[in-house]
């Protein structure tokens, strides 16, 4: 079998370095993030990137005996799209357990026939979409310290602050919120938290800016969101791309990552709501 991590690699590789020409294949995936039609999870890690890059616009996704158990029909001549997952070895004695990378295919909706009909929930407007943000935004404002002025936008672990330009310093409130949401990843690298920053200097620096902008994506498709790459990113492209070349596990072990942050800034409960528990 080929080495799965390899699998998914390339496919990264061949929508990122296409002719020297880098384009995040995660970007513009506004439609949300992708789910099991039969058991209604959400798809996690490098998956994702996977599912996203089949370029199908449906979100809804699952393997062909679960589209079957779904009255539902994979069509003919239909190829599924890979995703990796790792299922529990149970081993004889107590801490012995062992995980073990496997594969499956999984096919869109739009492949099936006689797919469940789902009532799709009503569009947002602009403002509804800015207005759900910022509920998100301050909602978290009690763990998150979050200072306004400058020029630029970072997270400064010594103080456990995230710094942001004002709002009307960018081009439009989506590229605002994608980069709130980038440092925010960022934010929960702490050691008090997911421990992700201690390798920040030097080559960890790439590692971890490719894993807060994947956390900005997987947060703006939530949404339904357009990302906008930051333009001081583009320093770190060519070691991105050096290190998937490089590092089979990068993009998957990266994506991982992104996706426990993710889970932990979604995780957070409103003040009032703590209190009340």
């Amino acid at each position: 079998m080929r080495d799965l991590h390899q699998t998914m690699t390339d496919r990264i590789l061949a929508s990122v370095d296409d002719a020297g020409q880098w384009k995040p294949c995660w970007h513009g995936m506004t439609g949300g993030l992708p789910v099991n039609a039969a058991t209604g999870k959400r798809y996690n890690g490098v998956n994702i990137l996977s599912l996203w890059l089949s370029g199908y616009p449906g979100q809804r996704w699952a393997t062909y005996k679960q589209w079957d158990a779904l009255g539902a029909q994979v069509q003919k001549g239909e190829r599924g799209t890979p995703i990796i997952f790792y299922k529990v070895i149970e081993g004889t004695e107590p801490g012995t357990d062992r995980l073990l990378l496997r594969s499956s295919f999984v096919f869109n909706e739009a492949q099936v026939e006689g797919a469940p009909v789902i009532v799709a929930p009503a569009t947002l407007s602009a403002d509804q979409r800015i207005e759900a943000l910022d509920r998100w935004i301050m909602d978290r404002e009690h763990e998150i310290k979050l200072e306004h002025g400058g020029g630029s936008a970072f997270y400064r672990p010594s103080s456990d602050t995230i710094h942001m330009p004002d709002f009307g310093a960018f081009h439009t409130p989506e590229h605002y919120y994608a980069v709130l949401f980038h440092e925010a990843t960022h934010w929960t690298g702490a050691k008090h938290r997911l421990d992700r920053l201690g390798n920040y200097a030097g080559e960890g620096r790439a590692v971890e800016e490719l894993i807060a902008e994947l956390g900005a994506a997987f947060l703006c498709a939530e949404f339904g969101i357009e990302q906008t790459t930051r333009d001081d990113h583009v320093s770190y492209i060519a070691s991105w791309l050096s290190q998937l070349k490089g590092d089979k596990k990068f993009i998957v072990h990266a994506a991982s990552h992104a996706s426990k942050a993710v889970e932990l800034l979604d995780a957070i409960q409103p003040q009032d709501e703590r209190l009340a528990a």
